[in-house]
C-alpha cells in the first residue's frame, strides 16, 4: 500500500484544509516531517490510519477528540485519502463524529461518523462496518499489524529494547499473535485437569458406593486404596449373604408346611361349621315349606269341588252347540255360492278393464305410429327443398365454370393457330391444311394464358361437376324416399281401428292375446249366469240361517267359549293339585335327608378344647415365619446393596484405570507444554523464543553496519530468576571486549541504534510473517536527538538500505541535521490559530 494523496479538514492542530502529494515521494527514498514539538506531525499518520481503519495510532488521543477547536463553525472535519495497491487505486473518505453548531437556528447538533470507499471500478462503497471490511479485504491486515508494519512509534522502539522480559512477552504474544500455543497450553492443563477432576469423582462415587454395603472394614482398606482387596472383599460379602438367605428361605419352607397343614385344618373346621350351620337354615326352610304346601292343598281340594257343580250346565252347553254346528253346515253351501259369485263378478269387471284397455292401446299405437310416419314424410320434403335449391346452385356454377374453361381453351387453341400461321410461307405448304396460297394468315393472339392455368381451370370444373352428380344423385334418392312413405300412409290410415269410449293409463296395459281374453271374457259371464240360478234353487230354511248367520256364529262361539274355559279350569286345577302334592312329598324326602346329614356332621365335629389348641399353635407359626421373613428381607436388601456396591464399584474401577491411562499421555503432554521439562520452557515462549532470535537476527544486520561492527544483540541463555522464566532478555555481545553485558550498559546513543534496529528487525519478520502483505511506506517517530553526527548518519544510511527500491520513509523529527541529510521534506508550523502544513 503507497499512499499518493492526504487531505485533511478540521483535523486536530489543523483548523482548515491542507493536503499532501505523497506521489512526489519516490519509492526508496527517506522523506522528513519536521516541524516544533505539538506542531501536529504525527497527526498525519493518524489521519491515513483514521482514513484506512477508522482509528488513531497515538495511545492519547481518541476518535471522539479529532475536530480541531481552532476550525471555523463553517469548516467540516473530515479525511481524505488516495492510495495505490496492487496496481488498483482507491480513494476513502471518512468523517468523525465531532458536535457542531446547527446550520438553522439555534443550538448544536451531532454530526455522525460516516465512511465511503470509491474502487478501482468505480463502485462505491459507504458505511463503517462495509468499508472496515473492503479495506482489510483489500490490504490483507488489520489495524494493528498495519500500525506495526508502518510506524515506529516515539520512544515505543526503545520501551521494547529496554523493556522487561516479562513486558517483552506481553508485546511478542500481541504482535506474533502467540495466545493460541498459550490457549492450547491451557487447554491441555484444562484435560489433565478434567481428567484428574474425573478420577477424584469417580474415587467418591466409589466411596459411595461401598457406603451402600455398609462395611466400615471395606471402607477403612478403601482409604488405603487398596482397591483389588476391597473388590474382593464385596465378593465373600455377596457370597456370605447368598448363604445366609438360603438357610433362611429353607428354614422358612419346613415352618410354612407346619403352618399350612394347620390352616387347612382350621379352613375344615371352618368349613363344616359353615356346613351345620346352612344345613340348619335349610331345614326350618323346608319346615316353612311343608307347612305353605298343606294349606295349598287345602285350597286347591276346595276349588275343585266348586268346577264339579259346573258339569250339568255344561252338558246342555254341548247339546246347544251340537245343534248350532247342523245349522252352519246347512248354510254353508248356500254361503259358498254367494262368495263364488261375488268373486266372480269381480274377476268379470277386471277382466273387462284388461280387454278395453288393450283396445285402448292398439287404437293409441296406430295412431302414433301413423303420426310418427307423417313426420318423417315433412322431413323428407324439407330436405328435397333444401337440397333443390343446392342443386339449382351447383348447376349454375357448373355452368359458369365450363364457359371459363371453354375461353380458355379457344384462346389457347387460338395461340397455337397464330403461332403456326407466323412461320407458313409462300409456296410452301400448311402443315394443316396443305395448301401452298395463304391468302389470310391467322393473328398472334397477345395475353394468353399458360398451360398451367387451363389445367386448374379443368381440375375445378371437374370438381364441380362431381359435386353436380351427388346433389343430382341424392335428390332422386329422396323423391324416392318420398314415394314410399307416402304409399306407407295411405296403408297405415286404413288400419288404425275406430277409437275407444274409455281412456285407459299405459300402466294398465298388458301383453296377451286379446282373441284368447275376450273369449275368457265371454266364458266367465256364462259362469255368472249359472251360479245364480244356482243360488235361486237353495230352500228357505237354507236362506233362513243365511240371514241369521251373525247371530247364529256369535251364539256358538259364545257356548264354545265357555266350555273351554271349563275345561281349561278343571285341566289347570287337576295339574295345579298334583304339582303341590308332587312338591309336598319333594319337600318332605328332603327334609329326612338333610337332618341325617346333620345328625352325622354332629357326630365327627371336634371339640371346642381341640379346636382352641390348633389356633393358637397357628398363631405361633405365623409369628415364625413373620420373624423369618424380616430376616430373609434384610438378608435381600443387604445382598442387593453389596450386588449393587460390587457392580457399581467394580464400573468405577475399570473407568478409573481408562482415565489414568489416558492421563499417563495428556498428564505428560500437559508437563511438556507448560514448562515441566528439562528446559523449564512452555510452548509459549518456545515460539516467541522462535520469532525473537528471527527479530535478532534482522536487527543485527543493520546494528552491526550501525555500530561498524562492534554489537551484536543475543538472547541471554541463563534464567535470572527460575521462578520468573525469563526467555527473552537482551544482552549486548562487544566485540571491543569480547564479552556479553546487559543491554540496559549501552549509551543514550547506542540504545537508540540498538533499538532502532531491533524496531527495524521485528517490523521485517512481521512483514515476512503477514503472508506476502506489501505495506510501501513507513514512518520513524522521533528518538533522533540522542545520536551524534556519525550515529545519525549511519541511522539515515541504515533506514535508506532499508527503504531499497520498494518502500519509502518517512522520518518524524524535528533535527536540525537531518533537514540537511533528507531533501523531501514536509514542513509543519504553528501558530496562535493552529497548524498548517508549510510545504510538502
Amino acid at each position: 500500500m503507497k499512499p499518493l494523496y492526504l487531505e485533511i479538514s478540521g483535523w486536530g492542530p489543523y483548523p482548515g484544509k491542507n493536503q499532501i502529494d505523497f506521489s512526489k515521494m519516490e519509492k526508496g527514498e527517506l522523506f522528513l516531517i519536521t516541524g516544533p514539538t505539538g506542531a501536529g506531525k504525527t497527526t498525519i499518520f493518524d489521519g491515513i490510519t483514521y482514513a484506512l481503519y477508522g482509528e488513531v495510532s497515538g495511545k492519547m488521543r481518541t476518535k471522539d477528540r479529532l475536530r480541531s477547536d481552532f476550525a471555523p463553525e463553517t469548516v467540516d472535519t473530515y479525511v481524505n485519502l488516495v492510495f495505490l495497491h496492487a496496481g488498483k487505486q482507491y480513494r476513502v473518505e471518512r468523517h468523525p463524529k465531532y458536535i457542531r453548531r446547527k446550520k438553522r437556528g439555534e443550538g448544536f447538533t451531532t454530526k455522525k461518523e460516516d465512511a465511503c470507499l470509491f474502487l478501482s471500478d468505480k463502485n462505491v462503497i459507504c458505511g463503517i462496518s462495509q468499508v472496515n471490511e473492503k479495506i482489510q479485504e483489500i490490504l490483507g491486515i488489520n489495524y494493528k499489524q498495519f500500525k506495526q508494519l508502518s510506524m515506529l512509534a516515539q520512544g515505543e522502539f526503545l520501551d521494547l529494547l529496554m523493556t522487561k522480559s516479562g513486558e517483552r512477552t506481553e508485546i511478542f504474544r500481541s504482535v506474533f499473535h502467540t495466545q493460541i500455543y498459550q490457549n492450547v497450553q491451557e487447554l491441555a492443563g484444562q484435560k489433565a485437569r478434567g481428567i484428574k477432576d474425573e478420577v477424584r469423582a469417580i474415587e467418591l462415587q466409589m466411596e459411595e458406593a461401598l457406603r451402600m454395603a455398609e462395611s466400615p472394614e471395606i471402607l477403612e482398606i478403601f482409604e488405603r486404596k487398596n482397591f483389588q482387596e476391597v473388590y474382593q472383599l464385596l465378593k465373600e460379602k455377596k457370597v456370605f449373604f447368598k448363604k445366609e438367605k438360603e438357610n433362611l428361605e429353607e428354614k422358612k419352607l419346613g415352618t410354612e408346611e407346619k403352618y399350612n397343614s394347620i390352616c387347612r385344618f382350621c379352613e375344615d373346621i371352618v368349613r363344616e361349621e359353615k356346613e351345620i350351620e346352612k344345613l340348619k337354615n335349610d331345614i326350618d326352610c323346608l319346615d316353612k315349606q311343608e307347612k305353605s304346601l298343606k294349606e295349598k292343598i287345602y285350597k286347591k281340594e276346595k276349588e275343585y269341588k266348586e268346577t264339579m257343580l259346573l258339569q250339568e250346565e255344561v252338558k246342555k252347553w254341548n247339546k246347544r252347540v251340537l245343534f248350532l254346528e247342523d245349522a252352519m253346515k246347512k248354510a254353508e253351501e248356500g254361503k259358498k255360492i254367494q262368495q263364488e259369485k261375488e268373486a266372480l263378478k269381480i274377476s268379470i269387471k277386471n277382466q273387462e278393464d284388461k280387454v278395453g284397455a288393450a283396445l285402448f292401446w292398439e287404437w293409441k299405437e296406430a295412431e302414433e305410429d301413423f303420426k310418427r310416419t307423417e313426420r318423417e314424410k315433412e322431413k323428407i320434403e324439407k330436405e328435397i327443398e333444401e337440397e333443390s335449391l343446392h342443386y339449382k346452385k351447383l348447376d349454375n356454377r357448373r355452368l359458369l365454370e365450363r364457359r371459363k374453361r371453354d375461353c380458355i381453351q379457344s384462346m389457347v387453341y387460338a395461340a397455337n393457330v397464330g403461332m403456326l400461321a407466323a412461320g407458313l410461307k409462300e409456296g410452301v405448304p400448311c402443315p394443316v391444311c396443305g395448301s401452298i396460297d395463304h391468302p389470310k394468315i391467322a393473328p398472334i393472339v397477345e395475353d394468353v394464358p399458360d398451360q398451367n392455368v387451363w389445367k386448374i381451370q379443368v381440375e375445378k370444373t371437374k370438381r364441380i361437376e362431381e359435386q353436380f352428380q351427388k346433389s343430382y344423385e341424392k335428390m332422386i334418392k329422396l323423391q324416392h324416399q318420398k314415394e314410399s312413405i307416402e304409399q306407407l300412409l295411405r296403408q297405415k290410415e286404413k288400419q288404425i281401428p275406430q277409437k275407444p269410449e274409455k281412456i285407459f293409463r299405459r300402466e294398465d296395459q298388458l301383453l296377451f292375446d286379446k282373441k284368447k281374453e275376450k273369449e275368457k271374457l265371454k266364458q266367465m259371464q256364462q259362469a255368472y249366469i249359472m251360479l245364480c240360478g244356482r243360488f235361486e234353487g237353495l230352500s228357505k230354511e237354507v236362506k233362513d240361517v243365511l240371514k241369521e248367520e251373525n247371530k247364529i256364529q256369535k251364539e256358538y262361539e259364545e257356548k264354545t267359549t265357555k266350555i273351554d274355559q271349563y275345561e281349561e279350569r278343571m285341566k289347570k286345577v287337576g295339574e295345579e293339585f298334583h304339582q303341590i302334592q308332587m312338591e309336598y312329598s319333594k319337600i318332605m324326602a328332603l327334609e329326612n335327608l338333610e337332618r341325617k346329614k346333620l345328625k352325622q356332621k354332629e357326630e365327627v365335629f371336634p371339640s371346642v378344647q381341640e379346636r382352641k389348641e390348633k389356633l393358637e399353635e397357628c398363631r405361633r407359626l405365623e409369628e415364625i415365619i413373620y420373624v423369618l421373613d424380616q430376616e430373609i428381607r434384610e438378608q435381600v436388601i443387604g445382598l442387593s446393596r453389596v450386588e449393587k456396591a460390587c457392580e457399581s464399584f467394580q464400573k468405577k474401577l475399570k473407568q478409573k484405570e481408562k482415565l489414568e491411562q489416558k492421563y499417563g499421555i495428556i498428564g505428560d503432554i500437559d508437563r511438556l507444554l507448560n514448562g515441566n521439562n528439562r528446559l523449564r520452557m512452555n510452548l509459549e515462549q518456545y515460539a516467541m523464543i522462535s520469532y525473537f532470535q528471527d527479530v535478532l537476527k534482522a536487527a543485527n544486520i543493520r546494528l552491526l553496519k550501525m555500530s561498524a561492527g562492534r554489537y551484536e544483540m543475543y538472547r541471554q541463555e541463563t534464567v535470572s530468576d527460575g521462578r520468573k522464566k525469563d526467555h527473552l532478555e537482551i544482552e549486548i555481545f562487544d566485540a571491543y571486549t569480547g564479552k556479553k553485558r546487559p543491554v540496559k550498559t549501552l549509551s543514550g546513543g547506542e540504545s537508540f541504534k540498538a533499538a532502532l534496529c531491533l524496531a527495524l528487525g521485528l517490523s521485517d519478520v512481521i512483514q515476512s510473517y503477514a503472508g506476502g502483505i506489501q505495506i510501501d511506506i513507513l514512518f520513524v517517530d522521533e528518538g533522533f536527538g540522542a545520536l551524534d553526527e556519525e550515529s545519525l548518519h549511519q541511522a539515515v544510511v541504515t533506514l535508506m538500505e532499508l527503504a531499497g527500491e520498494h518502500r519509502m520513509i518517512g522520518i518524524i523529527s524535528h533535527v536540525v541535521e537531518l533537514k540537511e541529510q533528507i531533501d523531501k521534506k514536509i514542513e509543519v508550523r504553528k501558530n496562535k490559530e493552529g497548524s498548517y502544513i508549510y510545504r510538502s
